[in-house]
């Protein structure tokens, strides 16, 4: 019921560093980076009929947030992981640290049932971070016995939001 478009631009690296400490032991960092940044303006119910709408142009107060030029949606994640791995004899193990952390925002208006404009601007952090042991026994052929553990240390925070009316209607009116 409107004209609409998207587009997603997602880009990501990781890296992995293996150095071999002896022959039964290794230690290995895990690098990764991803990034996502997504130009939209969708019907978001899809159908003919203005019942929730995605719409254009953002007001003022959000310009910031999600004008044209920027995106609708911004995410960045980066994780490093340091892992011990290792055999001996009957066991092999693994031990390690992880640490995450993530940051996004997203901003729009929405049209509902043609009556109502909102707007809408949000950030989020996270972060994760953990400590982790595998221990792997095979007393025979065939059979394998593991035992493992793992702690997680986790936030998560909206950070900023601005939610409010743009425009008078029967069931909505300004900030």
């Amino acid at each position: 019921d409107g004209n609409q478009f998207w587009r997603q631009e997602t880009g990501g690296h990781s890296l992995t560093l293996d150095w071999k400490v002896n022959p039964r032991n290794t230690l290995k960092s895990i690098t990764g980076y991803r990034e996502f940044e997504t130009f939209a303006n969708p019907d978001q119910d899809g159908t003919p009929y203005p019942i929730y709408v995605s719409s254009d142009p953002i007001p003022a107060g959000l310009q910031a947030w999600s004008n044209p030029g920027k995106p609708l949606f911004k995410y960045h994640q980066w994780s490093q992981e340091l892992q011990w791995v290792g055999h001996t004899n009957n066991f092999n193990y693994v031990g390690g640290l992880y640490y995450f952390t993530s940051n996004g925002r997203s901003g729009g208006t929405s049209l509902f049932f043609g009556l109502t404009h909102t707007d809408s601007a949000y950030e989020i952090e996270d972060s994760s971070t953990a400590v982790y042991a595998q221990l792997d026994y095979q007393p025979v052929e065939g059979l394998t016995l593991t035992a493992g553990l793992r702690k997680n240390f986790d936030k998560a925070e909206l950070v900023n939001r601005v939610f409010g009316c743009r425009q008078s209607g029967p069931y909505c009116t300004p900030p």
